[in-house]
């Protein structure tokens, strides 16, 4: 969850009620204030999931990261190089390893 361009928490469906975490860790029924979301885009990477803005690297350091975000081009979220703005079609990243929304000074200008 998203206020003033900065993450604020988290929300998850479970039991059939909202839950709200500041953290990721505690889990509890109040609500947490919030302007957008980003968006689940349906995809796993080591068994976490992958949202929108979301930076992915290879364990190994060999690639650079890059950003998932939405392609008004593809329709739909691809992986985008942090160092020269085009969207990628073959990734084989492992790991998350921070969010754009934390890191804004990634983005190229």
């Amino acid at each position: 969850m998203i206020k003033n361009n900065k993450i604020v928490g988290y929300e998850r469906f479970a039991q059939s009620t909202c839950q709200y975490s500041k953290d990721g860790i505690h889990w509890n029924g109040l609500p947490i204030p919030h302007d957008d979301k980003d968006q689940y885009i349906g995809q796993k990477v080591n068994n976490h999931e992958v949202y929108e803005g979301d930076i992915l690297s290879d364990k190994e350091g060999i690639s650079d990261p890059d950003v998932m975000l939405w392609s008004e081009k593809w329709s739909g979220f691809r992986l985008r190089e942090l160092r020269n703005n085009t969207f990628l079609q073959n990734t084989s990243y492992d790991r998350i390893i921070r969010n754009i929304r934390e890191n804004p000074e990634l983005l190229p200008e």
